[in-house]
């Protein structure tokens, strides 16, 4: 007799996770898994409108049910009823464990529906941020943390969780309308922003390090459209260099990574992407660490940090830097570490 759950009984999933970009990537895995388990599930997906076109292109995904950032908590509440009686789930996942999901658990009380939720060990975390209490040396990945939710129905240790994103032709098309990547060879995309200051490798670091690649290989820059980061670098690598930031949308961001030789970024969402299109990832980790599950998956791609005994200081980058130092996690990786793991990089891809 099995250990595990029948899975026989599951026909409609839901799945929630609100945000953010980089988590909803990283959420990929647990949809084709989804899939694997439960092959005649309709598996429904709850996020942001922001993020809704992330995984629209998904063969796993039944129907993408956004909801607006800036509506009123009250609107998540009739959306939860609606869902409740409309859609009539066998197994609720709650991939983000937040209040937002805990209105609509509330609303399933007494459902029929199976309520699994992700563990985000927030304790653990906070005991290493705050005391530098390490606990989470075995932590495994953020995307092998989501299938562990399935840990029910069968091993999760044996499930695929590499994410995934797909880009269709209509996506390429729009893409270069935009620019023709026929004539460009070589380039490398970069992205000098981050979400918050504190994950900001300093901008004369990339300018300097992208001056010194820019004698093999031309740069495409992205970010946000308000994002000076990504001038003041394309103004310094003028003829080298283009500046898209503000102007792709997520899946437009993806199909350019696909065709990108590398990335070297901060520890952003941009990773992620490019990591779920195939494209390796130069990550320059500053305030936050490996022990927080989000990783690279791919062979070839590198974290670049240095050890300091005030780290990790935030989960996110969110806050301020306490040492005396100001950002000395990020200020103590030279231009020249950039270039060694580049080129080493570049001579694996060759």
């Amino acid at each position: 007799m099995s250990k595990y759950a029948p899975t026989s009984g599951i026909n409609r999933v839901l799945v929630i996770r609100f945000s953010s970009l980089g988590d909803v990537v990283l959420l990929s895995c647990l949809f084709r898994e989804l899939k694997n388990i439960f092959p005649q599930a309709k598996i429904d997906f709850v996020t942001l409108a922001e993020f809704s076109e992330i995984h629209s292109l998904s063969p796993h995904i039944n129907e993408i049910i956004s909801w607006p950032r800036l509506h009123h908590i009250k609107s998540l509440w009739i959306l939860a009823g609606l869902l409740k009686i409309n859609k009539n789930y066998d197994l609720v996942i709650d991939a983000h464990k937040s209040t937002r999901s805990l209105i609509i658990w509330l609303r399933y009380l007494f459902s029929k529906a199976m309520w699994l939720k992700l563990n985000k060990k927030t304790w653990q975390r906070q005991l290493l941020i705050s005391f530098k209490f390490n606990i989470l040396k075995k932590n495994p990945s953020r995307r092998q943390t989501y299938l562990d939710i399935l840990k029910k129905f069968t091993n999760t240790n044996k499930l695929n969780n590499l994410s995934e994103i797909f880009v269709d032709e209509s996506i390429e098309q729009r893409l270069n309308q935009k620019i023709s990547l026929n004539k460009i060879n070589n380039y490398i995309v970069v992205t000098p922003g981050a979400s918050c200051k504190l994950k900001q490798w300093p901008i004369e670091n990339f300018i300097k390090s992208c001056l010194k690649l820019s004698q093999n290989n031309h740069f495409i820059i992205v970010g946000g459209s308000d994002d000076d980061l990504s001038r003041q670098l394309a103004d310094k690598l003028a003829g080298k260099a283009i500046n898209l930031a503000g102007t792709l949308t997520i899946l437009e961001t993806c199909a350019l990574l696909k065709h990108a030789r590398y990335v070297i970024s901060n520890d952003s969402a941009l990773t992620h992407l490019a990591e779920a299109v195939g494209t390796p990832a130069l990550v320059i980790y500053g305030p936050t660490v490996k022990e927080f599950g989000f990783t690279p998956q791919l062979a070839l791609s590198e974290i670049i940090e240095v050890n300091l005994p005030c780290r990790p200081c935030s989960k996110n980058g969110s806050g301020r830097c306490k040492n005396s130092n100001y950002l000395e996690c990020l200020t103590s990786i030279t231009p020249e570490q950039v270039i060694i793991s580049a080129r080493k990089l570049e001579k694996s891809l060759n």
